[in-house]
């Protein structure tokens, strides 16, 4: 039997959902300051690595 999930539902903001959260920004980060040290790229991202100051600029 298959269950339908509100994507609310799975997004509650608790303290689990923040770290994870806060985890991938950081991978996300490292990996995009690791790219743009590279010629030729064009870096696809969503909207999260533009707001943290340390990638903004890439």
């Amino acid at each position: 039997m298959q269950k339908t999930v509100k994507l609310n539902e799975i997004f509650q903001f608790n303290w689990y959902f923040f770290l994870t959260q806060y985890h991938f920004r950081d991978r996300e980060s490292e990996a995009c300051l690791d790219m743009a040290k590279l010629d030729g790229y064009i870096i696809s991202t969503g909207g999260g690595v533009i707001k943290r100051k340390k990638t903004e600029k890439y």
